[in-house]
């Protein structure tokens, strides 16, 4: 889900203020809704202040766990992508290309997530320039569509070469995996591009949507669709196929135990049907993660088009909690922003769920720790020798001095 969204006010239109705001706002509404962003929040996004004032302990929450989900991130993504990056790992999981695509969609995701961070936990202007205003928005949304197209395509191409495995070993070709990780950049980009059209850069130096009904419209429309088919239909469609391939792997490697065939062909047929299962298992598991994760966000953007959690009309900070529409909102705002800080570790934890499902990803991660011991254990070798030579010195010039006056008193 576009974490952007946290930042829109649910049901912010002309509309959704009839009959809360006086009838003299008229056609004015958007200079009016200026003037009282710029009188009760300073023209902070409106969002911020709210939760500031009345969901403290909420943007602490936020801004603690997002630190953790970056250090996490940022250190298991690189690793990640450096162990599926290698030639090896490429020869023994033949969607290992897809995911170095979901591991570098992670790190992109993590960099931009860092000025959405600033602005929305911290209140920090950071895309307060405009055109990087529209470039981020739709390099943000990028990686998101991304990932979920990337974990569907390596998923039809592990069912298509478990149900058809002979017309799947060409279709599952290594050559291929580039030409379809770029067909999905380029979709997404095409996909995510009307986002810039969206927003825009406001008097106080925040980026954020523009007003008017038709373009409100617009993103309604463009936005609902687009993204229940990115979080809803794609990943629905993603579990029944993993589901339907595991369960085609098992049976089948229960069948062909039960035949009896010939040596030769009983171990071919065998070892290649084990072939399925690491990769499988982790596909499945990366599945129902971000499903998991994904859902929740989804379910409670949905939800703010309901009516019972609009914004209530218009008021200072303190009297919120007084209004009944206000306290609705309030309470879905704040779990809301919970959900989705809980919802962006999907691109912080992989490396665990690659570690629990992949022994050949357990046995790099080793290899690498193995690595770094030896790098310390030289480093205190060296370190050791080059401080023990002074003290060494030391010790055999004051035994020579030793040596040399006890000489010199027995001469005397």
């Amino acid at each position: 889900m576009n974490p952007c969204e946290m930042s829109e006010l649910p049901n912010v239109t002309a509309n959704n203020f009839s009959g809360k705001c006086n009838d003299s706002y008229g056609g004015n509404f958007t200079h009016v809704l200026d003037d009282w962003k710029q009188e009760q929040f300073g023209g902070y996004p409106v969002v911020y202040p709210i939760t500031i004032y009345h969901l403290y302990p909420v943007i602490v929450f936020g801004r603690i766990l997002h630190i953790l989900w970056y250090v996490i991130g940022f250190v298991g993504n690189f690793i990640s992508l450096k162990i599926w990056s290698l030639t090896r790992m490429k020869r023994l999981n033949s969607s290992a290309l897809y995911l170095v695509g979901i591991t570098i969609y992670d790190i992109w995701y993590q960099i931009l997530h860092i000025f959405f961070y600033l602005k929305y936990f911290w209140g920090l202007p950071s895309l307060g320039v405009a055109g990087l205003c529209q470039i981020w928005m739709v390099l943000n949304v990028v990686p998101q569509y991304a990932n979920q197209l990337l974990v569907l395509g390596f998923t039809i191409e592990r069912f298509i070469s478990i149900i058809v495995p002979f017309k799947g070993e060409r279709f599952s070709k290594r050559q291929r995996a580039p030409a379809v990780i770029t067909s999905i950049t380029v979709f997404v980009f095409f996909l995510a591009a009307p986002q810039a059209y969206f927003w825009r850069v406001d008097s106080s130096g925040f980026c954020e949507m523009k007003s008017g009904e038709k373009i409100l419209s617009f993103y309604t429309i463009w936005s609902f669709a687009t993204e229940s088919i990115i979080f809803f239909v794609i990943p629905v469609v993603t579990l029944l196929l993993n589901v339907f391939v595991i369960k085609e792997a098992y049976n089948s490697l229960n069948r062909r135990e039960n035949l009896d065939m010939k040596a030769q062909s009983s171990s071919r047929i065998h070892t290649k049907g084990k072939n399925y299962k690491p990769a499988t298992k982790t596909l499945l598991c990366i599945s129902f993660f971000r499903i998991l994760t994904n859902l929740p966000v989804s379910i409670t953007y949905t939800m703010q088009n309901l009516e019972a959690f609009s914004f209530g009309r218009l008021m200072p900070l303190e009297e919120m909690s007084s209004d009944h529409q206000w306290r609705n909102f309030i309470l879905y705002w704040g779990a809301r922003v919970i959900i989705e800080v809980i919802g962006a570790s999907h691109h912080a934890l992989s490396i665990f769920i690659f570690y629990a499902s992949t022994k050949q990803f357990r046995n790099e991660i080793g290899y690498i720790f193995t690595e770094v011991k030896r790098f310390i254990s030289r480093s205190s070798v060296r370190h050791g020798r080059s401080s023990a030579t002074p003290s060494d010195l030391r010790y055999s010039t004051s035994i020579y001095m030793y040596k040399v006056t006890a000489n010199h008193d027995m001469h005397t």
